[in-house]
């Protein structure tokens, strides 16, 4: 008999409420004990596309698109949403986009087999309430294996406003879009602030384009490649008074640089075991997902994991001397207990900024509470020195002036608090070390004609960047140094358009305007055995969209986390100063990236 179970994501929950505040109680899934990262699953089982390291898993991008992008750029941003999972060199997880006239046309997203993206302006998904919190929505459709059977990304351009360019005030089509294809290919939220499925972000941010290591540990774990060979670290969370488990922490394990190199959920039974880890000597600590990220943010609607929040920070070993842990390639390290107390009142909610560039004495705020001038604050890693010290008359905020080196590793560090009491909390992934933007200056022709190779030229380009013209992604960008780029010109026609360059930290330079296409028309066919598509009608003359990459669809296995019902919940940080984030509601817009996942069994 058919299984009609339909589970509630986080998005879908949050849509229920009608406080914009709610938004930080949306669910998303979180993983078992057993699994790392937090992928989406029912029960033990986590989801998964069954051929996706084998064939492709297609998807369409509605003909209509973004109606609040002029240049329909947002179709390059959504592929290049897809490359970034596809590029990871520790997975085989493959996209292929499917650019038929009949299946763009489309505007279902019901369970099909037709894995849509679509703009939603008018709540047709029916997914977005009034003034929704919403800004996209993933629903999944899934069999009783934890075997995905369809899966859909929806924007939602009714509430919110997108833009490819950086326009104030506007969601990032393409930061947006790449959290929703973890969800897509079966991930759930994360406790990392920094990451990719980290369940908040703010308008004009950039951060979620480009992926950490425990996103890169979750698509790798749930879609190996034939050569991943990770190594794990497995153990359990206890109460340091009686030894009984704690359920539901969030366990981290910390790299020679201070980044989160892999996260697990413990179990009901206070078990966990972090995969993926690069060989290496790593830090174990565990803590309460007591905020930013909380138990509400994350599903177990199906995992059925309890996410105990009473207790505090602690380190394998003890903070006092934590436990070097030696992980080899493919080898599993049974270590000991997590022996934590309660929380002594101390917590890390936000921090502002939470990037910067390497190079400078800037100020961070941290944001949360029982904060002890006399107590320990440290950015973890090298190349970061504390030099100053502010914490405010109430312990609810801290400023810290730190001296960060010109070459200091750039990457996610972890933030550590101990009190002069012994309490400690961590926010974990909170600070970025950022290279700066890239900027683009000229293009070595102008006019350009279809299949023209030419060199873009700027400043901060790095090696894997992709090159925009217009909405259209280049061909074969190649960066031949910091102020170069070479890439053949894609299809196109009319103009003037801008190029973009995008480096792999996510980071854009723009040149508006930039080129045109010559009016004499594209050169003879060129004898390349993937040529570009033809062009196809549109209001501006346009090009059929290509695909970022070839195929993977049906899915892996295994993989970790995230109850059946998973979601992102993004909320925003600005310019806070010495203030609670949590007083700037009206003008820190909060908003909802998650899953719909509903069962269905097979006949």
């Amino acid at each position: 008999m058919p299984v009609n179970c339909k589970l509630l994501s986080r998005r879908t929950i949050i849509a229920t409420f009608a406080s914009v505040a709610m938004l930080l109680l949306l669910v998303a899934g979180f993983g078992v004990a057993s699994f790392a990262f937090i992928p989406l699953q029912t029960g033990s089982i986590g989801l998964r596309w069954v051929n996706g390291g084998v064939s492709p898993v297609t998807f369409v991008i509605q003909e209509d698109g973004c109606h609040q992008i002029s240049d329909d750029s947002e179709e390059a941003a959504i592929r290049l949403a897809f490359a970034a999972w596809e590029d990871v060199g520790t997975a085989s997880v493959f996209f292929q986009e499917d650019t038929s006239a009949a299946n763009r046309a489309r505007d279902d997203h019901t369970p099909n087999g037709l894995h849509l993206v679509k703009f939603d302006r008018n709540n047709s998904s029916d997914f977005f309430g009034n003034n929704s919190g919403l800004v996209a929505i993933t629903p999944v459709d899934f069999g009783g294996g934890g075997a995905i059977l369809d899966a859909d990304i929806i924007f939602n351009t009714r509430d919110h406003r997108f833009s490819t360019d950086g326009s104030s005030g506007t969601f990032d089509v393409q930061n947006i879009a790449t959290h929703e294809v973890g969800h897509f290919i079966g991930l759930d939220h994360t406790g990392i602030h920094g990451a990719t499925m980290n369940p908040f972000a703010i308008v004009n941010e950039l951060r979620l384009r480009s992926l950490c290591d425990d996103d890169v540990a979750g698509v790798s774990t749930i879609y190996p490649s034939p050569g991943f060979n990770p190594g794990t670290i497995a153990g359990q969370v206890v109460r340091s008074d009686g030894g009984a488990p704690v359920k539901g922490a969030h366990v981290v394990a910390e790299n020679d640089a201070g980044e989160p190199a892999a996260t697990a959920l413990a179990d009901n039974s206070g078990n966990y075991r972090i995969r993926g880890l690069p060989a290496g000597t790593y830090r174990v600590y565990a803590e309460p997902l007591d905020g930013p990220v909380r138990a509400q943010n994350i599903s177990t609607r199906t995992s059925k994991i309890t996410i105990e929040t009473s207790f505090g920070t602690d380190f394998l070993g003890g903070g006092a001397n934590p436990t070097e842990v030696f992980v080899g390639a493919g080898s599993t390290v049974n270590v000991a207990d997590i022996a934590v107390d309660d929380n002594g009142g101390v917590n890390i909610t936000g921090i502002n900024p939470g990037a910067t560039i390497a190079g400078q004495t800037t100020n961070v705020v941290l944001f949360g509470g029982g904060f002890d001038p006399d107590g320990t604050f440290s950015i973890e890693g090298p190349g970061i020195t504390l030099v100053d010290l502010f914490v405010n008359g109430n312990g609810s905020s801290a400023t810290l002036r730190v001296d960060i080196a010109a070459d200091a590793p750039l990457g996610l560090r972890n933030v550590h608090i101990e009190t002069s009491a012994g309490a400690r909390a961590a926010l974990t992934g909170g600070f970025e070390l950022i290279a700066p933007a890239p900027k683009v200056t000229g293009i070595s022709k102008d006019p350009v004609s279809v299949g023209d190779t030419v060199t873009i030229s700027g400043s901060g380009f790095q090696v894997g960047a992709q090159i925009i013209f217009d909405d259209q992604l280049g061909t074969n960008p190649t960066v031949l140094d910091v102020d170069e780029a070479r890439v053949r010109v894609p299809a196109g026609s009319g103009g003037p358009y801008a190029i973009t360059l995008i480096n792999p930290d996510g980071r854009q330079g723009r040149l508006d305007p930039a080129f045109s296409y010559d009016s004499a028309g594209p050169p003879p066919p060129d004898p390349d055995p993937n040529p570009d598509p033809a062009p196809r009608p549109r209001p501006r003359p346009r090009s059929t969209p290509r695909a970022s990459g070839g195929g993977g669809g049906g899915g892996g296995g295994g993989g970790g986390g995230g109850g059946g019902g998973g979601g992102g919940c993004i909320a925003a940080a600005g310019p806070f100063g010495d203030v609670d984030p949590a007083a700037f509601l009206p003008w820190a817009l909060l908003l909802a990236l998650g899953i719909a996942v509903r069962l269905r069994a097979r006949s």
